[in-house]
């Protein structure tokens, strides 16, 4: 029968248990009890003389005076429960102990409880306890001191030991060879002298690790007061306590970098709203003025001549003032709608809609001013379409602003057409008309603010410039893209993309939310996978800017801050060479470029300055990915690592200490999966573990090693045998590593070794 005890033995011996099975508490000096953390099962329960009413636990610590586990049950504060170690056996002995707390955690409730029979540390008992169970497990009585702390003292011992035996040998020495009439106050100052050159020279010997470490860690310092904390690296620290200080400054210097990106990107703001109030100026002084003086002119002929003109002039004058004075109302109405936009201010009412109806009404609002034109305006839309989380009234806005400009903008007899198509996970609205066409290189730019077409034939119907930007921002508010596709003489073809209910996620972006992560500039000749690609990487915020062909892109680039490049190879208007050696020749060139295409090759164009090749098709996931890399590696001096995760690898630490020392990580789940990486993406260093290749070792050549190419591979191995040796003397490029859980750090000493060949190699 299980039984409960009142005194301190059975504390005593589970402390003692736990002094055997676990480890002491790194901060047990900060607390009266010193605690064992274990992790090993106990049994605990309410009421000790019920069977079977036990559970088991997780034991998190122990100490003379209480307890902490994991439970799956919950146990309030207060309450009574009494403890045991597992045991197989029926002899159960149960300590009472007091819940003090109980919290909700990651393995469940995480539970402190207060012994009622706590175990003293002075107890006799209990120090012949933690002695044996300290016998037992090997562990001096004496607490071990920190590994540095060690080291250091026995650099300080070695250091006096070899000082007292040269003092000594050049006693002897100065008694055996050095003339007595010298005296002995001579020969002492010559061991003195022979002892202190030894004990300098050893000193430097000890300390010129971190001599070196101090000066890069001045140099540093002075980088970072200057602006310039990207061009050099903070090399590993020689001992804990510097490692301490590095992390510190690299954390600084992250810190830092984020702020003057973040001033950088206020500052790119407010330049922005500063050509925009220019903008504005420029539209109150120059479209307003033509209005305006029309209606001044016609009100100041009615009013001194209205006797004399006809009944027929005098309303053809009204009319000419009322769509004047409507044509100022549209834009005022524009500008008031943009500066809510830019603010933040304006209200969606997202619901579930079937834009069906929605389709044909706006459709039916402007069969009159089609056949005031004698334009033919037709729709085609099912009855129903699946439903889309947008606000009804915004999307008639869209379609209006669309369908009204292919109105305007189409001569007389022509077409227009309104489609829209039910493709399940989205909806697809295209408005079409064979008017004058757009060129390639202003697709983009007409979605811009206070952008319009310069053309001849249509200047009478420019507008102000802002309604497409306005369709652009409510459809990109409501997780969709838009994009025109057009042939000069052939006409233009609007296209809105919305996702269904099912698979539009809400949360996904927020209208108010003005973060910016990135300016990435996307080129294709592609229109619609240009549009796709740019709502993927908004809807992760980032600032996106388009073009479709080699010209605008360079001139994009010339023009702003842009920090990653995507773009295909193929362009319209210029061949892969060209484009690469633009990209390449462009003066204080500070973006990444990501490869987007169907052709070439990821090593070479690797070795041509790109850093990614994304070879199609690709998912928008992947595409991501890709750009999160290299916006990671514009501002990171250290190497792009891939680490191959495998159950050998402690991948999460691994990862995290490279992050730390300013290494950009890159993982994959798979030998196929890093094999693709390693080629499409500009990578310096791979780390795999031996069990991952097991006996593939010729797999290391699909790599790309040994091929006049830097990229290291790093094999880590339980241990480094003959084999291991063998495979890194015969293969050029690969270094063994030894590496058990635990010891991550050793490989990223290891990753920092390969650095500086890599430096070395590329500098030969």
């Amino acid at each position: 029968m299980p039984s409960t005890v009142s005194d301190t033995g059975a504390t005593i011996g589970l402390v003692a248990l736990a002094r055997k099975q676990g480890e002491r508490d790194v901060y047990s000096g900060k607390r009266t009890w010193v605690r064992f953390a274990l992790g090993m099962q106990i049994d605990v329960t309410l009421d000790p003389t019920l069977p079977d009413s036990s559970w088991q636990v997780i034991m998190h610590n122990v100490s003379g005076g209480g307890i902490g586990f994991w439970s799956r049950r919950e146990i309030p504060a207060g309450t009574l429960v009494h403890i045991s170690d597992h045991s197989a056996d029926q002899r159960l002995v149960w300590l009472p102990a007091h819940v003090i707390h109980c919290t909700v955690g990651l393995r469940g409730y995480l539970i402190g409880a207060s012994f009622d029979n706590p175990a003293s540390p002075d107890d006799p008992a209990d120090a012949a306890a933690s002695i044996a169970a300290q016998e037992d497990s090997g562990e001096s009585s004496v607490p071990r001191s920190p590994r540095h702390i060690r080291a250091l003292l026995m650099k300080c011992a070695s250091a006096s030991a070899l000082a007292c035996i040269v003092a000594a040998a050049s006693v002897l020495i100065t008694i055996h060879y050095v003339p007595n009439e010298i005296g002995w106050a001579a020969q002492s100052a010559l061991a003195t002298l022979a002892a202190a050159i030894v004990g300098a020279l050893w000193g430097w010997m000890t300390t010129r690790g971190e001599v070196l470490f101090l000066r890069n860690f001045q140099a540093e310092i002075r980088r970072l007061a200057l602006g310039k904390s990207d061009e050099g690296q903070l090399p590993e620290a020689p001992s804990k306590e510097l490692a301490g200080i590095r992390r510190a400054f690299l954390d600084l210097g992250a810190r830092w970098r984020k702020h003057q990106d973040d001033e950088r990107a206020q500052r790119q703001k407010l330049e922005e709203l500063t050509q925009m109030k220019s903008n504005i100026l420029s539209v109150v002084s120059h479209e307003m003025r033509t209005p305006l003086t029309s209606i001044l002119l016609y009100a100041q002929m009615l009013t001194e001549e209205l006797s004399a003109l006809s009944r027929d002039d005098q309303q053809n004058f009204l009319k000419i003032i009322a769509d004047e004075c409507t044509r100022l109302s549209h834009l005022v109405d524009d500008l008031l709608e943009v500066q809510r936009m830019e603010s933040g201010r304006t209200n969606w009412h997202m619901e579930a809609q079937d834009l069906a109806e929605v389709v044909r009404g706006v459709t039916r609002v402007f069969e009159a001013m089609a056949a005031h034109k004698q334009t033919t305006l037709t729709v085609s839309c099912p009855e129903k379409l699946t439903p889309v989380v947008a606000d009804a009234g915004r999307m008639s806005q869209v379609l209006g602003n669309l369908i009204s400009n292919a109105i305007k903008y189409t001569p007389g007899g022509g077409r227009v057409e309104v489609i829209a198509e039910d493709r399940g996970n989205e909806i697809l609205i295209r408005v079409a008309d064979n008017g004058p066409g757009i060129p390639r290189d202003k697709w983009d730019q007409i979605f811009d603010r206070f952008s319009q077409l310069s053309d001849p034939d249509v200047a009478e119907n420019s507008g102000v410039g802002l309604g497409l930007y306005i369709v652009r921002t409510i459809v990109v508010v409501h997780g969709g893209a838009v994009w025109v596709d057009s042939q000069i003489g052939a006409g233009s073809c609007f296209c809105i993309c919305l996702p269904t209910g099912e698979s539009h996620d809400q949360a996904a972006f927020d209208p108010e939310d003005t973060t910016n992560v990135g300016r990435v500039l996307v080129c294709d000749a592609d229109p619609e996978l240009t549009a796709r690609m740019a709502q993927a990487l908004r809807r992760e915020r980032f600032d996106v800017r388009v073009a479709h062909c080699g010209r605008r892109l360079l001139t994009q680039l010339d023009h702003g801050d842009v920090e990653v490049v995507v773009t295909d190879l193929s362009m319209p208007d210029m061949g892969a060479a060209e484009l690469l050696g633009a990209l390449n020749s462009l003066a204080d060139r500070k973006f990444r470029t990501i490869i987007h295409s169907y052709e070439g090759d990821g090593r070479e164009l690797t070795r041509r300055g790109v850093d990614i090749y994304l070879k199609r098709p690709v998912s928008k996931d992947e595409m991501v990915q890709a750009v999160e890399l290299a916006m990671k590696k514009r501002s990171a001096a250290g190497l792009t690592v891939l680490v191959v995760e495998n159950a050998a690898i402690n991948a999460a630490r691994v990862n995290e200490l490279l992050t730390e020392a300013g290494h950009t990580v890159v993982s994959a789940e798979s030998m196929k999966e890093a094999l693709t990486l390693a080629r499409d993406y500009a990578t310096d260093v791979i780390v795999i573990s031996g069990e991952s290749l097991g006996a593939r070792w010729t797999e290391l050549k699909g790599f790309g090693i040994g091929n006049g190419d830097t990229t290291r591979v790093m094999v880590l191995c339980d241990s480094v045998r003959k084999n291991e040796r063998r495979l890194q003397d015969t293969h050029h490029g690969v270094s063994v590593v030894a590496y058990r859980k635990g010891k991550e750090e050793v490989v990223v000493d290891a990753i920092v070794a390969s650095q500086h060949e890599i430096e070395a190699e590329i500098s030969r």
